[in-house]
């Protein structure tokens, strides 16, 4: 399975918007910090590079993703980190 995991650390909602040239749905999302995070809720589905856009309040950062990339949204900055895979846990 290939996706995009978005975590958000701030205080606030943030959105998030992630292009769907490879797959998937390009419409912009809500992250609550409070929700508990889903596949649902904080996974992109895509097979190749796609363009993030991270707004937090009046702040935007705009960032290439791959799949499997975790990105952790803080107050002050965004991270980007590649993970080999995701895991499920076992039936």
């Amino acid at each position: 399975m290939s996706l995009v995991w978005v975590t958000n650390y701030t205080n606030t909602n943030i959105t998030v918007q992630i292009t769907a040239k490879t797959n998937g749905d390009a419409s912009v999302f809500t992250l609550d910090p409070k929700a508990v995070q889903t596949r649902d809720a904080n996974g992109w589905f895509r097979k190749g590079t796609e363009t993030a856009t991270i707004v937090v309040g009046n702040k935007k950062k705009v960032l290439n993703v791959e799949p499997n990339d975790h990105i952790n949204v803080y107050v002050d900055r965004v991270e980007r980190t590649v993970s080999k895979e995701f895991l499920e846990y076992d039936k």
